[in-house]
Order: structure tokens, then C-alpha cells, then sequence
């Protein structure tokens, strides 16, 4: 070996050893989780009212169906501003209303007015040529509402649930 090759080694040897801690570190390190932002919160304002009343200062009304425990929770409002995508299951949640669960408290769903509910061997929403199941994987458009803002809301839909409830963008 030349003199100059020892260095040289020791040196290569180092430096593959810090390689190899640094590797060793980082995949001992925790990983953090990205949780997914939530919908934005957005007022809403019924179409033929769009000029005279502000969703600020009054509440957003709901119809509600029921069959075998299971309640739907439907709007005729169309909300303004922009929806944003989501992803989840469609379960059944705090007081029986549907609901969309996204690893966390399930969220209410309000659904547009004219959806369907089949509470049948496989319960079962349905609006325009969209059928969702009970359990089933949901992606849908839906803008974040307060549930404090619902008129006509059961009492238990809201309790153990998310803060705020999922308004579906009807289309």
C-alpha cells in the first residue's frame, strides 16, 4: 500500500460510516402525519333570497327522513363560495343520521334536497344517478358548516359528532 492510501482509506471508511448513521437516524426518526385541512367554513344563502338574507345572521334549515334508525338530513339551500373535495365512508352516526367518517369524530352529512334514502337490507343513499351504501367508500364535493347554524336538526345528530357538518354540493 503507499503512504498516501491509508489516509485516504480512513477517510472513505469515515465517511461511509456517517453515511451509514445518518441512514440509521433517519429511519428511526418518527414520521409526522399530514392530516388532511378540513373543508372550508362557508356561509350560505338560499338562491332566491341571495340579496335579502345573509347566512351570517340566520339559520340554515334542514328536512330530515327516517327509516330503521337511519336519518337523512337533506337542504333545498345551495350554499355559496367554493366546495372542497372529500373522502371517507359513509356511515351511520351520532343519532342515527348519516354521516362521513374520516378517522376522526364522523362528520353529519347534508345532503341536497330530493336525495333519496333506502333503509333496506343494505341501507343506502341516493340523489341524481349517484347510489352510495351504508359503509361504503364516499368522495364527494361539500362545503363545512357550523352545526350550530342548522334549524330542524334532530337532537342527537350533532352530539359526539365533528363541529361542523358536511354540506354537499348538490350536481
Amino acid at each position: 500500500m503507499t503512504p498516501g492510501a491509508r489516509p485516504r482509506a480512513r477517510a472513505a471508511r469515515a465517511t461511509l460510516a456517517a453515511a451509514a448513521v445518518a441512514l440509521a437516524l433517519s429511519g428511526c426518526a418518527q414520521q409526522e402525519v399530514e392530516e388532511p385541512d378540513p373543508p372550508p367554513v362557508v356561509d350560505a344563502v338560499p338562491d332566491d333570497e341571495a340579496e335579502a338574507t345573509s347566512a351570517d345572521t340566520g339559520p340554515l334549515p334542514v328536512e330530515t327522513v327516517s327509516d330503521r334508525g337511519i336519518v337523512l338530513v337533506t337542504t333545498s339551500v345551495v350554499l355559496s363560495g367554493e366546495s372542497s373535495p372529500i373522502t371517507g365512508q359513509l356511515v351511520t352516526g351520532p343519532g342515527g343520521c348519516l354521516a362521513l367518517d374520516r378517522q376522526g369524530p364522523p362528520a353529519l352529512l347534508v345532503l341536497p334536497e330530493g336525495t333519496e334514502l333506502s333503509a333496506g337490507n343494505r341501507p343506502s343513499v341516493t340523489w341524481g344517478d349517484v347510489t352510495i351504501e351504508v359503509g361504503g367508500p364516499l368522495q364527494l364535493d361539500a362545503v363545512a358548516v357550523p352545526l350550530d347554524r342548522f334549524e330542524g336538526l334532530p337532537d342527537g345528530c350533532g352530539e359526539g359528532a365533528a363541529g361542523a357538518a358536511l354540506v354537499v354540493s348538490p350536481g
